[in-house]
């Protein structure tokens, strides 16, 4: 009976074993192709472009090619689903970020993933705030003008978002809320035609994180009245906070990461965060991010879950307080 309990145990023990072989194996030889970043972005913005640079240096890293493919539309929704629903092995990742780990959870009824169900965090890459700009032909060259003057003509002024619940459409109301302001919303399909559309004074006033709007502000075109955020924005020290300015509850900022599909092996996930964090963190790459009003970020796996699962309390707040009720 012991012999026979013996050879049992010792049994268990060698099928345990190799029930780990086969994950760590996989993980020692990853990658052994080449894998994606799907990027729910049109090809040549901002977002687009960052991808690429860490793409470019991950393949470098890992010795296998790292292609970017663009899956945009329905507020990032087509992209996120897609990998949500792909392989869990590693080869298909998503650039993600707030609108689409967040705010499409608020922002609509029937979500076709769970952000935090369907994905494996892996790090965070960039976070910048949302800067409140006004265009050159606006009279108001302060927060408080801006704020009389809308006071002053209700209904007269308008701005652009990239649709309901985006981030400039939540922020922008909640501060129309906190200042007692009528200000017209005007949706675009995308951050580039609303800023165009700002640019021809087509909307008067705009919340939008830095970037290419940045550019505009140092050609003389666009002037930035104020900043979310805690502090200041390295890239732009001159530009006060909203809290500065006498305008409390918008310490935020928008962020992007990487996310795999959940159940991704854990060593794959640690592996491609130490990676991915060492790129961000190059001086190179995070001096380029600094000039268009990005700070680079790199995280573990579990602070990137944790930053996710407190942003969506977050901002299912900031929801109600906009009085932003989920698409049907």
């Amino acid at each position: 009976m012991i012999t026979f309990l013996r050879k049992a145990v010792l049994a268990a023990f060698a099928l345990s074993g190799l029930a780990l072989v086969p994950a760590a194996a996989f993980a020692q030889a990853y990658p052994n192709k080449p894998i994606r970043i799907v990027v729910p972005y049109d090809a040549g913005g901002l977002s687009d472009v960052t991808a690429r640079n860490i793409g470019k240096e991950l393949t470098a890293r890992l010795g296998q090619p790292v292609l970017i493919e663009n899956r945009p539309g329905a507020t990032q929704i087509i992209g996120a689903s897609y990998v949500a629903k792909s392989p869990a092995d590693g080869y298909t990742l998503f650039f993600a970020s707030l609108t689409s780990m967040v705010l499409n959870k608020h922002g609509f009824a029937k979500l076709a993933y769970e952000p935090l169900k369907d994905f494996a965090p892996v790090t965070l890459v960039t976070q910048t705030p949302l800067f409140l700009f006004v265009n050159d032909k606006f009279p108001a060259k302060t927060l408080p003008e801006l704020v009389a003057a809308a006071k002053a003509k209700p209904g007269a002024y308008s701005y652009p978002s990239l649709g309901h619940g985006s981030s400039y459409h939540v922020v922008m109301e909640m501060f129309k809320a906190v200042n007692g302001i009528d200000v017209t919303h005007v949706p675009y399909k995308g951050s580039a035609p609303g800023l165009q559309a700002l640019l021809k004074d087509e909307v008067q006033m705009m919340f939008d994180v830095g970037g290419i709007s940045t550019q505009y502000m140092n050609e003389g075109r666009l002037r930035a009245l104020a900043v979310t955020g805690a502090k200041r924005n390295p890239g732009l020290p001159n530009v006060p906070t909203l809290g500065e300015l006498g305008v409390p509850g918008f310490e935020l900022s928008f962020w992007f990461g990487i996310v795999a599909p959940a159940g991704t092996p854990k060593p794959i996930v640690d592996k491609l965060s130490a990676e991915i964090g060492q790129i961000v963190q190059a001086p190179d790459f995070r001096e380029r991010a600094q000039k268009t009003g990005y700070t680079t970020v790199s995280t573990t796996p579990a602070e990137f879950a944790s930053l996710i699962e407190g942003d969506l309390g977050r901002w299912e707040k900031m929801f109600k307080a906009a009085k932003i009720e989920p698409q049907q």
